[in-house]
């Protein structure tokens, strides 16, 4: 991996700012959509498809009953039940709207979520996914093993500081999240990178993005606090 570090104080990349050695806040993070589920790390494991769609699962193939969050604070309802059990999920924040399929029909009641709809604060239960081990089909939708299918409303969004976009990401891509239930408090490690400003862009000049990431505090030689700016730069294979 090709890293290349900046340690001024104020460092402007493609129109985005990244304030180090204090709090960051990138003009990049005009929305603050987190990935859903709760803090640790999920995999992608199907890419772009099916209409600004991606797929994601918890470590491990087979059967899983993760709690899935809402990505930001909006308006939740249920919007397809089936008799397996499945159902689909509608959040709405403001006039932008995230579809949560492959749902657990039964967890979604529990969370409160109602065909009427509720409001949700971010972060908050919107239900489980699916048990299922091998395929499944129902009216609902159908695939295979336990996963969340996202239906994003546009493509490229950035959701955690991960652009997605018709270049990605794809399966299998590990994605850490940083968001958290509704009332807990995010873990300490979730908390350091979700202060750090991150941005994309071509920075050197050479027609692929690159991508930069803030990391305020950290100590550079003697000087404390001073903050760094890491450069990963890209080429047509991906970072290096």
């Amino acid at each position: 991996m090709r890293i290349v570090r900046a340690t001024s104080a104020c460092i402007v990349l493609a129109s985005s700012v990244f304030l180090v050695g204090g709090s960051a806040t990138p003009a990049s993070a005009a929305t603050a959509y987190k990935l859903p589920w709760s803090a640790g790390i999920w995999n992608v494991v199907n890419g772009l498809h099916s209409n600004r769609s991606w797929d994601f699962q918890p470590p491990g193939a087979g059967s899983h009953n993760n709690e899935v969050l809402a990505v930001a604070a909006g308006s939740a309802k249920v919007t397809c039940t089936d008799s397996i059990g499945q159902a689909t999920v509608r959040l709405a924040v403001g006039d932008k709207v995230f579809y949560y399929s492959h749902l657990q029909a039964s967890a979604v009641r529990t969370a409160g979520i109602t065909s009427k709809g509720v409001t949700v604060q971010q972060g908050q239960v919107l239900g489980r996914l699916l048990p299922a081990a091998g395929s499944f089909t129902g009216s609902c939708g159908h695939g295979v093993g336990s996963h969340l299918h996202l239906t994003m409303p546009y493509v490229p969004i950035t959701i955690d500081g991960v652009r997605f976009s018709t270049s990605g990401p794809n399966g299998v891509t590990p994605l850490r999240s940083t968001n958290s239930k509704s009332g807990e408090s995010p873990s300490p490690a979730a908390l350091r990178l979700s202060e750090r400003g991150i941005a994309h862009g071509d920075f050197d000049g050479d027609g692929v993005d690159d991508l930069a990431i803030g990391v305020p505090g950290e100590n550079v030689g003697s000087v404390v606090d001073a903050g760094v700016v890491n450069l990963i730069y890209g080429s047509r294979s991906g970072l290096n």
